[in-house]
Formats: C-alpha cells, structure tokens, sequence
C-alpha cells in the first residue's frame, strides 16, 4: 500500500523496536551492514511525502477518488491549480508517484463489424472465385486498356 494511504501511522522499522535493548554495534553485526550504512539509513527512512503540504496531498487524493480513479496527471493539475495555484506539474506528479496514483487510460473506440456469435458463415461467398485458371497469363501482367 502506498504510504499517503496509510495515514499518520508510522512504521516501526527494528531500530525503533529495539533501540533501548541493544546497541547500534550489535544491531549493526545482525543486520549485516556497517555502522555507518546503519546511521545512513535512519538518516533516510523518514516518510518521503512528509517534505509535501499534507493538505496538497489529501487534495490530490480525495480528488482522485471523488473522480472515480479517473483522473491523470492533467486533470489533477488542473484542479489544483483552482486551490493551490503555486504548485507545478512537478510537485503534483511526485505526489502521484509516491501515492501510486494513475488515470485510467481512455480505450480506443472501435466498430464491431461482425457479428460472431453465430454458427452462420461471417460473411457468403457471394463471388464464388475458383483460382484454376485456364491458361497462364502471357506478359505476365494484365494488359490494360485505357
């Protein structure tokens, strides 16, 4: 589940579960990584969509959902920009990705030509071809007469 549909619940990763219990060291050896990764890590594991307006984010998402999951990134922009006007495409399309939103692709209308179901023949043989030519052409193209 993308993380702007979980709300304000915050993931309790091992460090946080255990950080009172047991030293970086030892957490460090058991997760296989250098101490230094592990300081890097908590340094990046905040929430990504916490350096974007929660307001813009719950805007773009109840948005999205009062338009049927319809919307793409245009449409979306366009209806921000009603209330928001200083957020760009940029800002609005990072907020998509993070939350795993996406408009749904118009389908391409095509005419039904036939009707299949049916044991009938598509369509008769009206012209009746049989390919036993009587003698072989001699130019070997039509001659056309204009």
């Amino acid at each position: 589940m993308p993380p702007c549909f979980l709300g304000n619940k915050i993931q309790i990763d091992v460090y946080g579960k255990y950080r009172f219990e047991f030293s970086i060291r030892s957490m460090a050896e058991v997760l296989e990584v250098s101490r230094s990764g592990f300081y890097q890590f908590l340094k990046r594991s905040k929430n990504v969509l916490e350096k974007y307006d929660p307001e813009l984010v719950e805007f773009i998402k109840e948005t999205w959902l009062s338009n049927r999951k319809n919307y793409g990134l245009v449409r979306l922009l366009r209806e921000v920009k009603k209330v928001y006007s200083f957020y760009g495409a940029r800002t609005v399309r990072k907020v998509m990705k993070l939350c795993e939103i996406r408009g749904k692709q118009e389908k391409r209308f095509r005419i039904a030509t036939t009707d299949s179901k049916h044991k009938n023949r598509i369509a008769p043989d009206l012209v009746q071809r049989k390919f036993q030519v009587a003698r072989k052409m001699r130019f070997g193209f039509p001659m056309l007469r204009i």
